[in-house]
């Protein structure tokens, strides 16, 4: 029966840690840059007119249907032959976490575009007038009437979107980006494959502690918004 090195496993984290810095990076700028192209894409889905419609939802469409790592080395390879096959530019392909950003960035924009659209959808928009009866414009109302209200029903689904980010971004070590995953396989290539086990172990190790603290942080978020939230409805009630 094979026995495992339990022992190598602090060493390994070790080893790996370095890798959470860009690990953290791409998911909080994807997550950033993703929000704001989703925006604007649940502003076509709420469009009146057919074509910014059709446009988003054909977008998020074919996002949801493509794998991460497709995604991956279309951005990363074959963006860069794309430019200089047609302006003759060679793109500089050392910078491995811009295409990484790139490649989440479009997964959270079709993502965060439905979570959007769905949110505004679950509104009174009856609120609305009633804000502008007392002098808000529509850009008010929606930031301090409509905006509170998407934001709390908004709050599981941008964690998941945050884990789901976290998730596909391990693949980044396909390409070569040393993040906690390349990290983990660069240990596992300097041992020539032995303790692999105890490797990966290192790597949960490291993966669990980061997304159950962004679980924590929104639950604590949802918690004391909610509360916040109902104490100034009762404040108004009394």
């Amino acid at each position: 029966m094979k026995t495992y090195a339990l022992w190598k496993i602090p060493g390994f984290i070790i080893q790996i840690i370095p890798g959470i810095t860009i690990t953290i990076e791409y998911v909080v700028f994807s997550f950033i840059f993703g929000a704001f192209l989703g925006g604007l894409l649940a502003l076509m889905k709420l469009s009146a007119k057919k074509l910014p419609r059709s446009i988003a939802y054909g977008y998020t469409t074919v996002m949801r249907c493509t794998p991460a790592i497709v995604m991956l080395f279309l951005v990363y390879y074959g963006v860069p032959q794309l430019v200089r096959n047609l302006t003759g530019y060679k793109m500089d392909t050392t910078e491995k976490i811009g295409y990484v950003i790139v490649t989440l960035t479009l997964f959270n924009a079709a993502n965060l575009s439905e979570v959007f659209r769905s949110s505004y959808l679950s509104l009174d928009k009856t609120q609305v007038e009633a804000s502008k009866s007392v002098g808000m414009t529509g850009l008010q109302a929606f930031i301090h009437v409509l905006f509170p209200q998407m934001f709390k029903s908004m709050l599981p689904n941008l964690s998941n979107t945050i884990l789901m980010t976290l998730k596909n971004g391990s693949l980044a070590f396909t390409i070569g980006l040393m993040d906690v995953l390349g990290m983990g396989q660069k240990v596992i290539g300097k041992n020539v494959g032995a303790w692999v086990i105890e490797t990966d172990i290192a790597m949960i190790a490291i993966y669990w502690p980061i997304a159950l603290i962004i679980t924590k942080l929104t639950g604590v978020l949802e918690k004391n918004y909610s509360f916040e939230h109902g104490k100034k409805a009762g404040g108004r009630r009394k």
